[in-house]
This record gives structure tokens, sequence and C-alpha cells, in this order.
């Protein structure tokens, strides 16, 4: 049986029950909801994400250097992407809230929750391990570190993940779904594209990040008991959500003429990068739309979701 991982002592606002939405198509959804404070609602899941990232990570003596590595990298990573708080934890905030939606217990999906931000800091080293300014030292324990951490994510799902109330074949799923979206077919896909059109840029953009927003919101989905409607929802909003942010990213630093890693406007311009942000927000509304009519305010969060735009 797997170990449960231990719950710190705060204990995180309820959602509202599901209730009928008495306005299910509208775009200002979460405005008539004003009691519900989301950065309560989200500071308590970080709370617990690194309260459980302090246990799930090793700490023994020995290999020391790479272990300090593995812990500096996920805990530290707000401050190697210059990310605020919400939107460090963007990832595993929403594994809980796509849980949660669908009825399920915030403490089961913990453990993927922190394999998401755990495989996300192992991506971001493998993007960073060459550059001019590393060392052959640093730049090999880079590599060393993205391989334990990568490892590390998939044996948090196995192990801690409490399989006496979650199915094991729920637990291959995630694990399955964990790998197949930082693999050849995902972030990594994503990252080895050169794109010189539109065409290869929407797919760089799925697959570099659209695939890690897509894979919390439908392994949040999986181990809260979602249906597969209910799940191709949460895969079309994750993708959605995830290519929406990293848009509005590009447009906001697009008049900065130094950057050079801003390839969205350097092949589809501004005025096209902005059509892309509004469609890509449509089409995330959409899928709300559809969940709102079956989980009425537990949708609450997600809609709250975009509004964390500042990457």
């Amino acid at each position: 049986m797997a170990t449960m991982l231990s719950t710190p002592p705060r204990s995180p606002p309820s959602l509202p029950p599901p209730s009928p939405s008495s306005s299910p198509t509208s775009k200002f959804f979460i405005r008539s909801f004003p009691t519900f404070n989301f950065n309560s609602y989200s500071t308590s899941i970080i709370s617990q994400i690194n309260h459980h990232l302090t246990t799930i990570l090793p700490t023994h003596n020995y290999p020391q250097s790479l272990h300090n590595s593995m812990q500096n990298s996920v805990l530290n990573l707000n401050l190697n992407l210059n990310l605020n708080s919400n939107d460090h934890h963007f990832l595993p905030i929403l594994t809980i809230a796509s849980c949660e939606l669908v009825g399920g217990d915030r403490n089961t999906a913990i453990p993927t929750a922190c394999a998401m931000e755990i495989a996300h800091a192992a991506s971001h080293l493998s993007e960073n391990q060459f550059s001019r300014s590393s060392s052959k030292y640093d730049q090999g324990m880079a590599v060393l570190t993205g391989e334990a951490l990568f490892s590390r994510s998939l044996e948090c799902v196995a192990r801690f993940t409490p399989l006496d109330l979650v199915q094991d074949l729920i637990v291959q799923q995630v694990v399955s779904e964990i790998s197949e979206c930082f693999g050849s077919i995902g972030v990594a896909g994503g990252k080895s594209m050169n794109v010189s059109c539109e065409e290869e840029m929407v797919w760089m953009l799925k697959r570099k990040f659209g695939s890690m927003t897509e894979c919390s919101a439908v392994c949040g989905g999986l181990i809260g008991g979602a249906g597969e409607d209910v799940l191709k929802s949460l895969r079309k909003y994750g993708m959605a959500v995830g290519i929406w942010k990293q848009v509005i990213s590009e447009i906001k630093l697009g008049f900065d003429k130094e950057r050079i890693d801003l390839k969205l406007l350097r092949v589809v311009g501004m005025e096209r990068a902005m059509e892309m942000e509004e469609e890509f927000m449509k089409e995330a509304m959409r899928e709300l739309e559809k969940l709102e009519e079956e989980y009425g305010e537990r949708v609450v969060p997600l809609h709250c979701m975009l509004e964390m735009k500042d990457n």
C-alpha cells in the first residue's frame, strides 16, 4: 500500500457545493461569486505543496551535492523562472483545482501536484544546462539533477498516492500522462523545434507549454474520478490555458527589442499574436462553460486561474 503523505495542520478553504448555474455562458462568471477568495484558496494549496515537497525531495547526506541541487532546483523554481508565487505554482494549483472540481479529495491529488512541480523543474534544467556562463561541472550537474528529478516525479505518484482511495489503474494513467507530457511528443519535442511559420509555432506552443497545463488538468481530474467527457473538457481547457499564458507573456514583452527569445512575435507579429491570445482565451472559456453546466460553482477556481497572467 502506498505511503500517505502527512497533512499540515492548516485547513484549506472549502469549495462551494455543486449547484446549477444561473448563467452558464457568462464570460464574467467569477464576478457572480465575490465571496470566493482565490488568493486564500491558492495560498492554502501552495502551503501544502511546499510542505510536501520538503518531505518528498531526498535529504540524505550522500550524494549531498546532487540532493542539494535537486532541492534548490525545485524549491527555488520561482526565482529561476522570475515568477510570482502563484504563477510558480500554476501547475499544482491547476491539478488540485481540477481534482476538487469533480468532487475529489485534495489530499489524494497532492502527490500528483508535487510530481508536476518536480517534473517542471527538471524540464527547466534541461533547457538551461548549456548556458555559456555555466562551467562543464555545472552543466553536468544540471543533467544529473534533471534525470534524478524526473525519476522522482514519477516515483512520487506511484509511491505516495493512497491506493486505498485511488485505483491502481488511475495511478498508471497519471504516470503515463506525465511521461508523455515531458517526452518527445511533449515538452522535449517542443523545445527541439526551430519554428519558421505559424503552423510550426502553434505546434511548438502546444508541446512546450500547453502540454504541461493539459497534463495537470487531466491528472487532477483522473485522481478526482472524472469521466471521459469531463476529462475531454479538462484536456482542452488545460491546453488552451497553457498556450494563452505564453502568448500573453510574449505580448507583454513585445516592446523589448533586445530580447531574442520572443519566437512568437518574430514569426507571426504582434497583431496576429493578439488575435491568438483572444482565440485561446475563448477556447478555454468554452470548455469552462461546459464544466459549469455540470459542476456549477465548483468551476470558479478554474475561472480564476485565467486571471493569473503574470509570468
